[in-house]
C-alpha cells in the first residue's frame, strides 16, 4: 500500500484547518478606569455604571460587520441579567472601532465574556473581570492599622490601596546612598543620600490618605557595596552594620528628613 497519497491528504487537511482557523478580526473588552479594575461605588462615590469598552478591528485587511454578545457571571459563577448586544462596522484598515456599554453596579466580583461573529462566519471571543467595592470608610480612628506590606509606589498601586480603604503602607524605607564606590565610604560620618524618589513616594501616599509605617534597621548600602560586616556578607544577612556610628547618624538624617506634616509616623 502506498502511504504517500494518504500522508499528502492528511497534510492538506491540516493546512486547510489552519487556514480556516485563522482569525479575520479581533475583539477586546476591558472596563474603563478603576484601580486594577476595582471600582468604588455607593455612598459618596455614587452608583454610576462602570463603562465597558469593546474594540473590534480587522486582521485580514477586509471590512467586517461584527455582532458582539456580552454576558457576565458573579463570583459564584451565576449568570447575571446583563446581556447587551452590540454591532460594529469594521473597516479594512488597521484602526479599530470602539464602543462602550454600561455595566450596572452591585457590590461583588464579576467576569465578563464576549462572543463575536461576523457575516462570513468568523468568530472571536474574549473576557475581562472587575470588582465593585464600597467606598473606603475613614474608620473610628484616623490612623487605622489596616495596612499593607505592598512595596510599590506606582500610581495604580496607590490608587488600589486607597480604593480598598488601606490606611497604612508598611515598607522598607531607605533612600539610595548617593555613591557608586565599590569600597565602603568608611571615613564619612553621615552617608550622602538621594531623597528624590522617596520624597515623591511619600507625597503620593499622603495625597491618597495613606501614611507610611517605615521599616528601619537594615544596614545601609551604596550602589556598589553593602555596609555590613564580613560575617553578614557570608551569611547573606542585612546586618549588623560595619560602622554603628555612621549607621545611626545616617538613619537619624533619614528620619529627620520627614517631619510630622508629611504624616510619616515613626514608632519610638
Amino acid at each position: 500500500m502506498n502511504a504517500k497519497p494518504i500522508l499528502m491528504a492528511i497534510v492538506a487537511m491540516l493546512c486547510a484547518s489552519i487556514v480556516h482557523a485563522q482569525a479575520t478580526f479581533d475583539v477586546t473588552v476591558a472596563p474603563v478606569g478603576g484601580a486594577y479594575r476595582m471600582f468604588n461605588r455607593g455612598g459618596a462615590a455614587g452608583d454610576a455604571p462602570v463603562p465597558i469598552a469593546i474594540t473590534a478591528k480587522s486582521l485580514d485587511h477586509a471590512a467586517h460587520h461584527v455582532t458582539v454578545d456580552l454576558s457576565a457571571t458573579d463570583f459564584f459563577g451565576a449568570a447575571t441579567s446583563w446581556k447587551p448586544q452590540l454591532t460594529f462596522d469594521v473597516s479594512d484598515s488597521a484602526d479599530g472601532v470602539t464602543q462602550q456599554t454600561p455595566f450596572p453596579v452591585s457590590p461583588g466580583y464579576y467576569q465578563i465574556t464576549l462572543v463575536a461573529k461576523d457575516a462570513g462566519g468568523s468568530s472571536a471571543d474574549g473576557w475581562t473581570d472587575l470588582g465593585i467595592i464600597p467606598p473606603s470608610h475613614p474608620g473610628v480612628r484616623p490612623d487605622s492599622m489596616f495596612q499593607s506590606n505592598a512595596p510599590s509606589h506606582a500610581p495604580d498601586d496607590i490608587a488600589f490601596l486607597a480604593a480598598i480603604g488601606m490606611k497604612v503602607q508598611r515598607q522598607h524605607f531607605q533612600p539610595p546612598v548617593a555613591s557608586k564606590a565599590k569600597e565602603w565610604p568608611a571615613t564619612q560620618p553621615v552617608l550622602p543620600l538621594d531623597f528624590s524618589k522617596q520624597d515623591q513616594a511619600v507625597e503620593q501616599a499622603k495625597a491618597a490618605g495613606i501614611w507610611i509605617l517605615p521599616v528601619v534597621g537594615y544596614a545601609l548600602q551604596t550602589q556598589g557595596v553593602a555596609g555590613t560586616t564580613d560575617l553578614a556578607h557570608q551569611l547573606g544577612m542585612y546586618g549588623p552594620p560595619v560602622d554603628y556610628a555612621q549607621y545611626v547618624n545616617t538613619w537619624e538624617t533619614i528620619l529627620r528628613h520627614y517631619p510630622r506634616h508629611h504624616r510619616l509616623r515613626v514608632l519610638e
